[in-house]
């Protein structure tokens, strides 16, 4: 069979009988690549199409292949490419009637020789899908399999599906980026099955760890399911290589076992001191179990930041508002949630940014400072009388004098978190024809505290590091209700009195009853010693 000619006419003979190339005018031999093609009960794949490409192939951009580097096996399953330049390259076999393929790499051409490729192997075809939670890198862009003609575009939704891949190992698939930049991102091999459909779980990913949410005896110690939990994840330089992460923790990602994708919020990045603080929102943390995992990625230097304190803390969820108290003193007191309750500083200074429970927290002088949080004396935290709320806040009092001294507060007439002039952590609340109800118990001096009240209609609760001290309201008659002032943090709403003296840090406002599982869970995640996240 003629196949090409090279400078003089070649005579190419390939038959079931004879394997023979002859020489042309001087007796030189053509470059070229023999080999062939078998089926998995070893007889000859005839009629399978073959495929040369250079081992750098890229489908898209690049030329399509020249004649001479396509052919067809014949009923003994032989193919046969002349006037092949020297190189490396890959062939990908292909049968349409079994819908099978193969691919042989590392095929090395050299001057004037022709090589013999190892025999391949069809099996059925494979395809590989992308997790969609890499859309915020791979949207608009495509991807290819070097040496090859498999490619596919990304969808408008960051979905990705390359098809009739032949089963095998897989070591390169390579994302184009703006039609220039190029990288590869399999961080690890993947194994395409034959005939399946293989998985690339953060393809742009070199790192990953497993979390488990430990709420067993040996952790947290919380029997029962809590829903919608901003789980905090500590990182230091004991558990975390921050060399690895981009300069802002940008890359960090967090999935379930099963590869969905969790919310997180950065609350703060500190790599040069070796300490981080993130929030990343669980829908079930199961309660008794030690075997839920989250897995945490990082180490993709083309990742976007994907944090978002609004996704964490929903208000669909209840967060009315949350204040981590970590900026910088004498600045704004950001709400995470979407409502935008920001808190406006009033005689705050450079020094009221202190070391919190949770990354830094804020400091108040006990004389005039304190956050106002313009805009509230309607709408979301404005709650009905015998209505549905929780106040809470990691405290640290340095006084108790018998003096109010308040945490969050919309007015003497309405909703407070406070340390009374009894010398009494309370919660209390107004309603009319009843009057102040109240709940209280003993307080702490100069230590951390996480101290949570709520309301759930006739019922108050008041809890102390995720121990409820007291459910019995005591009322005291005569008092009207008065809803019309805006929340403070750090002062009575309505007077100059009632200034907070110590520091305060994560102040939340919800417009749920958060049960006892779900504030013991609270505690024990937030405290120092961690009960619940395991790095494994």
């Amino acid at each position: 069979m003629v196949r090409g000619l090279v400078t003089a006419i070649i005579l190419i003979f390939f038959t079931s009988c004879t394997e023979q190339i002859v020489g042309g005018a001087g007796g030189e031999t053509t470059n070229g690549i023999v080999g062939v093609v078998r089926n998995t009960d070893d007889s000859p794949a005839a009629n399978t199409i073959v495929k040369l490409f250079p081992d750098d192939y890229d489908p898209v951009s690049d030329n399509p292949l020249p004649l001479n580097f396509i052919d067809t096996s014949d009923a003994e399953g032989k193919y046969f490419f002349s006037s092949i330049d020297s190189g490396n390259y890959t062939i990908l076999s292909r049968s349409p009637e079994t819908m099978s393929s193969a691919l042989s790499r590392d095929i090395i051409v050299s001057n004037d020789s022709i090589t013999t490729a190892p025999a391949a192997t069809l099996n059925r075809s494979g395809s590989i899908v992308m997790n969609a939670s890499s859309v915020d890198v791979i949207q608009g862009e495509y991807m290819y399999i070097p040496g090859t003609d498999i490619s596919s575009s990304v969808g408008n939704n960051g979905s990705l599906f390359l098809a009739d891949i032949p089963p095998g190992t897989l070591s390169e698939i390579v994302l184009v980026k703006d039609d220039t930049a190029t990288h590869n991102i399999l961080s690890n091999q993947i194994t395409v099955p034959a005939g399946d459909t293989a998985t690339v779980e953060f393809p742009l990913w070199k790192y990953n760890r497993k979390l488990t949410l430990n709420t067993s005896t040996t952790g947290a110690n919380v029997p029962g399911n809590v829903y919608n939990f901003p789980v905090l994840i500590r990182l230091n330089t004991q558990n975390f290589n921050f060399l690895h992460a981009k300069k802002h923790g940008e890359d960090i990602r967090f999935v379930t076992s099963g590869g969905r994708s969790l919310s997180y919020e950065i609350e703060r990045w500190v790599p040069e001191n070796g300490h981080a603080e993130i929030w990343v929102k669980v829908d079930t943390v199961f309660g008794g179990n030690n075997l839920q995992n989250v897995i945490m990625y990082w180490g993709n230097p083309y990742a976007s930041d994907m944090s978002s304190s609004s996704m964490v803390f929903d208000t669909a969820a209840g967060f009315q508002g949350v204040w981590h108290m970590g900026q910088d003193g004498n600045t704004t007191a950001f709400d995470a949630t979407a409502n935008g309750f920001d808190g406006t500083p009033i005689h705050m200074n450079e020094a009221s940014s202190v070391d919190g429970m949770i990354g830094r927290a804020q400091r108040f002088d006990g004389d005039s400072s304190y956050f106002a949080l313009s805009g509230t004396a309607d709408g979301r935290l404005n709650f009905p009388q015998k209505g549905t709320y929780a106040l809470s806040a990691w405290v640290y009092t340095e006084v108790i004098d018998s003096s109010g001294h308040y945490i969050i507060s919309k007015g003497d007439r309405s909703y407070n978190l406070d340390l009374s002039g009894f010398d009494l952590w309370e919660i209390y609340d107004i309603v009319d024809g009843s009057g102040l109800q109240s709940i209280y118990t003993q307080p702490s001096l100069k230590e951390w505290k996480l101290l949570t009240g709520v309301r759930n209609g006739e019922k108050m609760r008041l809890y102390v590091d995720g121990i409820c001290m007291d459910s019995t309201i005591v009322i005291k008659k005569g008092v009207v209700r008065n809803d019309t002032f805006d929340v403070m943090i750090g002062k009575r709403t309505e007077s100059d009195y009632g200034y907070w003296n110590g520091m305060l840090d994560e102040v939340c406002i919800m417009s749920i009853a958060p049960g006892p599982d779900w504030i013991k869970l609270s505690y024990m995640n937030q405290r120092k010693d961690d009960k619940l996240v395991v790095f494994e």
